[in-house]
């Protein structure tokens, strides 16, 4: 009895190398049932075609990125943590430390407030350009 394969070729039973070489160049359906989870109208067709690429080990530079990124958040909570201290312990308790950070207080919440108030808006703003891209190429 030919199998689906054989009887796509128009031929009899199929050897196993017809198997293999078949398997070793799936069609282009099957391709794009492999990668369905992509959506078709943000990549390109010959992207959806191709092969997935093996995932390979973060290198030197992508860890020092990451432990800067670590260390730049952890510097951000301890500021934002010690201004909150310096807000709410009295004048004369306070460590030597803290008091720079209450005189100027009123300068720190703005600048504060004009980072994160641009990093929320540059993060909207490419949310909202992949949200809304469209192919025009």
């Amino acid at each position: 009895m030919p199998t689906k394969r054989s009887a796509r070729k128009g031929c009899g039973e199929a050897s196993p190398a017809a198997f293999a070489a078949e398997d070793a160049h799936p069609s282009p359906v099957e391709l794009l049932e492999r990668s369905w989870g992509r959506v078709a109208s943000t990549h390109d067709l010959q992207t959806l075609l191709a092969p997935p690429q093996p995932k390979s080990k973060p290198g030197l530079r992508s860890r020092l990125l990451g432990l800067l990124l670590l260390g730049a958040a952890v510097a951000l909570v301890s500021l934002h943590t010690a201004h909150a201290a310096a807000l709410l312990i009295p004048g004369p308790l306070q460590p030597a430390l803290l008091r720079p950070l209450a005189e100027y207080s009123e300068r720190i919440f703005t600048l504060s407030f004009v980072f994160h108030g641009t990093a929320v808006a540059a993060f909207l703003h490419w949310f909202s350009r992949k949200l809304f891209k469209h192919n025009s190429s």
